[in-house]
């Protein structure tokens, strides 16, 4: 047997185990804001990011269910897709705390460039 069977067999076997006994967890996890906040106190400072170039279309968002809110302090941000090199990939929506208070969050920009570019930004708070 090759090493590439072997490893697939044995995968296989532990997401079976992983299934059998599967648990889900509903509880719901709560982002601390991680993106860097530029500017002082006060009225709101947006510092534009250089967009990041992927030479395809992202694919169809993927509809998330919300979760309930696990408080009134936090904002729901929903999932995108994130460039990662030339590929894009999913980040799941979560809920998060708004770096200040009447912070808003503006979701992240995907525009068509050319035939062969998607100039893709990421989302920030205002």
């Amino acid at each position: 047997m090759k090493m590439n069977a072997l490893v697939l067999t044995a995968m296989t076997g532990i997401s079976a185990a992983f299934l059998a006994g599967c648990v889900i967890n509903t509880t719901t996890t709560v982002h601390e804001d991680r993106r860097p906040y530029y500017g002082p106190p006060g009225p709101p400072v947006v510092v534009e990011q250089a967009p990041i170039i992927v030479h395809r279309e992202p694919p169809p968002m993927i509809v998330e269910r919300v979760p309930p809110r696990p408080g009134p302090e936090v904002i729901w941000v929903p999932g995108y897709y994130a460039a990662r090199g030339d590929m894009w990939v999913w980040v799941p929506g979560h809920y998060e705390r708004p770096p200040r208070p009447g912070a808003v969050w503006v979701e992240p920009r995907y525009e068509r460039r050319s035939p062969t570019e998607v100039h893709f930004s990421l989302g920030f708070w205002r």
